[in-house]
């Protein structure tokens, strides 16, 4: 969130004329560029996408605390003439905004240029895409939101619908650029709430398909109104979206149990804002072939397939 707002902030600098100097923009590249330095303002692990802040400046990024330090030394003094870029905070941008409202956004030119420039910038190409096969990639998180009886439903879901390969994957144990190659080479999305479903903007435009199982406390038992930041952010690539609320269950591992039995899930969520971010789901068979089924079949007469609804 935080890189998509620099890169929306800066893209508006290049757009946007300032009075006061011969309407020039107020940043131009490539020459503003060659002069730009990414600060990093805290001193947390650099993470699996700090690689990105690169793209912004030929200079390397640099943390606050080492120019502060830099600077009192007199190593790297600070130019009086500096001009400081602050972009808008990561949620603050527009693609998080509103994600309990159902929006009718079906084409955002913001979202698609940026998730272009991350595909370029790791030099991801498309591979072709199996005639015989829809690829489905289960988000197979390991330390919370897991879905206990994955194993059980993913079987009876391949012994149903023969057109689909099935994967499980554990984005937390790849590199980024890995991660986008598997979002690239899938079809179908499925994972329970949570931040890796933020991969559906890496996905392919138009063909396409998202299967969000949502933890039933996300949804307001008086209104019935429900969190739509995926089925939102699908919508805007022209993707199908496909929903089942599930039921939040105990978990399944003793390691999570101290050892007079308290639950150290909640010891661990104390500072969460709610239970969904770290109880565990469960779904039965039947909601979850429905919903499966109604995803992978709405791929069958799209791109390169052409498969009828009875399996044949």
């Amino acid at each position: 969130m935080e890189i998509y707002s620099a890169w929306m902030s800066i893209d508006v600098l290049r757009m946007a004329r300032d009075p006061l100097h011969n309407s020039r923009p107020f940043f131009q590249h490539p020459e503003d560029s060659h002069d730009t330095q990414v600060v990093i303002l805290d001193d947390r692990a650099d993470g699996p996408y700090f690689e990105l802040w690169q793209r912004f400046a030929e200079r390397a990024p640099v943390r606050l605390s080492k120019l502060m330090s830099d600077h009192i030394s007199g190593s790297a003094p600070v130019s009086a003439e500096t001009n400081i870029i602050i972009p808008m905070a990561g949620a603050s941008n527009p693609l998080w905004q509103n994600d309990w409202e159902v929006r009718d956004c079906t084409e955002a030119r913001t979202l698609q240029v940026f998730a272009q420039r991350v595909l370029d910038f790791y030099g991801i190409e498309d591979p072709p895409r199996d005639p015989d096969h829809i690829k489905v990639t289960f988000i197979d998180r390991r330390e919370n939101r897991r879905l206990q009886n994955k194993d059980e439903l993913f079987e009876a879901l391949q012994a149903t619908i023969p057109h689909i390969k099935v994967q499980m994957v554990d984005f937390a144990a790849l590199s980024f650029p890995q991660q986008l190659r598997i979002v690239r080479d899938t079809d179908v999305l499925v994972g329970v709430h949570g931040a890796g479903l933020t991969h559906t903007m890496f996905m392919r435009e138009n063909t396409g398909a998202i299967v969000e199982l949502q933890p039933e406390t996300l949804r307001d038992p008086q209104t019935g109104k429900t969190h739509n930041g995926f089925r939102n952010l699908a919508n805007m690539l022209s993707l199908g979206y496909f929903r089942v609320h599930v039921p939040q269950v105990p978990p399944l591992t003793e390691e999570m149990t101290g050892p007079d039995g308290r639950d150290l899930h909640r010891d661990k969520a104390i500072e969460k804002r709610a239970s969904w971010h770290f109880e565990d789901v469960g779904v039965d068979k039947v909601s979850f072939l429905e919903v499966m089924s109604l995803a992978i079949k709405s791929m069958y007469s799209k791109g390169v397939w052409s498969f009828d609804v009875n399996g044949r």
